[in-house]
């Protein structure tokens, strides 16, 4: 049944909100496992009556040598052979259903759990972590693989082995000892290949992303890297890297190779033995030989899901080792689906105040800045200064809900920013950073930021507003061009205005720009200035950073940080005056430039420092 149907197809063991994939989403992975308790109990009974009906084919050996041969009767065999054929019927609907309930529970598992995580992994990018959504929903996939796999379904037939052994014992104590014996062989070697083959598999492992990451850079910078003339450079690094993923990883293979011939080989060599200890027992009339038929292949059936699980142990602690590292950070993360509000911020221009913000990631040792407290009305445009250091862009990933205040509050319109869910910020903000991302897809939706009701005309009208749409009418696709080979074509400054027109697509009510005139000529930065005056004549908010006089002037407040905290903030006349009157203050008289000469008394020259 395809996946896009689960939601339709009612769970054995979940109420109507599960099935229909409503409700509250767990916030950890241990309460999405919570949620399937009675999925897994069903598929724990399951197990016990497949472990049962196992027995199906060493009862008839048992039978068949110990009775049918003795009595001669056909009648007895082919009444055997049709309760066989019956059973084993049951044995496969069984064993069939249990699988696909094992394969829509992990569906529905990673359904549940792959909101929350996507929005956690990008949490922990904009903390500035390595571990991101990338990582966040593979180590999600790898649970959901795990779980669909059959080694989970070994798992559940583990706890039926005392049960196979409690019969080998019965049929005789040699027969159980031995298969205890096999059992500890088998563990004794898969612990064996983990010891032997973790360290060559970590270290190929970590060769492999560092290999990938430069693979990937290079593909991103392939023009960069001709005009630089790193072609070679590149290609050795990447190659260096693949030689030592490669090396360690032949490494791990033939040592795990090894191992594994050593397992099967011994696993052969049971059914000898078994066989050989019943024939034994036999000849001094301590077994018949159908228990000695039956005791060999009880082994096989006891040694099953052992053996699964122990060819999949890499696999097994890999998964492992990531939910570990998932359920830690979800556990950590602050961040909530359904906490985060939408529906009750409202869809008009609304006042950004921030109050006494601290904020200091948890890499670093200070603050990036300390007590900030200023406030954007709707029909006001703030101007932020302050060189380069004192933590412009990290109030602007503040100021865009990309971070949290370490202390104080950043509202707008009363409801505190970081609880905000990404649709009602991407409604209310837009924002133009420093530095330019684009992403996969066409150049349309990139402006639109994939909006999934984007309408074409809208798209046209952002282009045209930052006058860009004549540029990528020239592309071989237009606005349908791949931004990959846009990337590629088309010049710095016109990057920055298509930014700009994703920034304007959704007519914010605040517009955010961090260093808008950055690559862009005199004509182009006369147009932010025109877009700041448009916004702020519309009733709407604009914050822009920027070291540029004509965007200061198209400002009514301007904020200046210096070391990491608020020097100055208000309007913008009165800044400018304090900021003259400073310059003015700090002009000082030094003496002639020959400090040695002597000068008459009064006889001085004025020089302007400038502090």
């Amino acid at each position: 049944m395809p996946l896009d149907q689960l939601s339709s197809t009612p769970d054995i063991s979940e109420g109507p909100s599960l099935a229909s994939g409503r409700g509250r989403p767990p916030s950890t992975l241990l309460g999405a496992i919570g949620e399937m308790k009675g999925t897994l109990t069903a598929v724990f009974l399951f197990s016990f009556f497949i472990n049962l009906l196992m027995l199906t084919g060493p009862l008839f050996m048992l039978q068949v040598y110990d009775r049918v041969l003795g009595s001669q009767s056909p009648e007895t065999l082919v009444t055997l052979f049709v309760l066989v054929c019956f059973l084993f019927g049951c044995l496969y609907m069984l064993d069939t259903v249990r699988g696909m309930i094992m394969v829509r529970c992990a569906a529905r598992f990673r359904r549940r759990m792959e909101d929350r995580v996507h929005i956690v992994g990008r949490e922990h990018v904009s903390h500035g972590q390595d571990w991101g959504p990338t990582t966040a929903m593979g180590e999600l996939d790898g649970i959901q693989r795990l779980m669909a796999s059959p080694v989970t379904l070994a798992l559940f037939d583990l706890p039926w082995m005392p049960f196979y052994f409690g019969l080998l014992f019965v049929f005789h104590p040699m027969m159980g000892w031995l298969g205890l014996v096999a059992a500890a062989v088998i563990t004794g070697l898969a612990m064996i290949k983990r010891l032997i083959t973790r360290r060559p598999t970590w270290y190929a492992s970590r060769a492999k992303g560092r290999w990938s990451k430069a693979l990937q850079a290079a593909e991103e910078s392939g023009s960069a890297q001709r005009m630089l003339g790193l072609e070679d450079g590149f290609d050795n690094r990447w190659l260096k890297f693949r030689a030592t993923s490669l090396r360690n990883q032949v490494q791990a293979d033939e040592r795990a190779w090894m191992l594994l011939c050593a397992a099967r080989t011994f696993r052969i060599f049971l059914q000898s033995a078994m066989l050989a200890v019943g024939a034994h027992l036999v000849l001094i009339g301590d077994l018949t030989s159908g228990a000695m038929i039956a005791g060999s292949i009880l082994l096989g059936k006891a040694l099953g899901p052992l053996e699964a699980v122990v060819n999949n142990v890499t696999n097994l602690q890999t998964t492992f080792a990531g939910a570990r590292r998932l359920e830690r950070n979800l556990s950590r993360s602050s961040a909530d689906l359904r906490s985060r509000r939408s529906a009750a911020l409202p869809d008009v221009p609304g006042t950004l105040d921030v109050t006494n913000v601290t904020f200091k990631p948890r890499e670093l040792s200070l603050p990036v800045f300390t007590r900030l407290s200023f406030d954007v009305q709707p029909g006001e445009a703030l101007a932020i200064v302050g060189r380069s250091g004192v933590g412009k862009s990290a109030l602007v990933r503040l100021l865009t809900g990309g971070n949290a205040a370490t202390m104080g509050r950043v509202t707008l319109s009363g409801f505190p920013l970081y609880e905000l869910s990404e649709s009602a910020l991407a409604k209310h903000i837009g924002l133009l950073p420093q530095f330019l991302t684009f992403f996969d897809g066409t150049v349309a939706e990139n402006i639109a930021r994939y909006d999934p009701d984007m309408v074409l005309a809208d798209v046209v009208a952002a282009a045209e507003l930052v006058h860009v749409m004549d540029k990528i009418e020239l592309l071989p696709k237009g606005l349908q061009t791949d931004m990959h080979w846009a990337k590629q074509i088309l010049s710095a400054g016109t990057l920055q205005r298509i930014a700009l027109a994703r920034a304007v697509y959704s007519k914010p009510n605040i517009l955010i720009m961090d260093e808008p005139n950055a690559g862009l000529d005199q004509e182009a930065g006369a147009l932010v200035s025109r877009l700041i005056k448009a916004q702020t004549a519309a009733g709407k908010s604009a914050i822009v950073i920027t070291h540029s006089p004509n965007l200061l002037h198209a400002c009514d407040k301007i904020l200046i940080l210096e070391n990491g905290t608020q020097k100055a903030f208000g309007p913008r006349d009165e800044i400018l005056a304090k900021l003259a009157a400073a310059s003015a203050t700090n002009t000082k008289t030094v003496p002639h430039s020959d400090p040695t000469a002597p000068h008459p008394k009064g006889q001085e020259r004025s020089e302007t420092v400038e502090t």
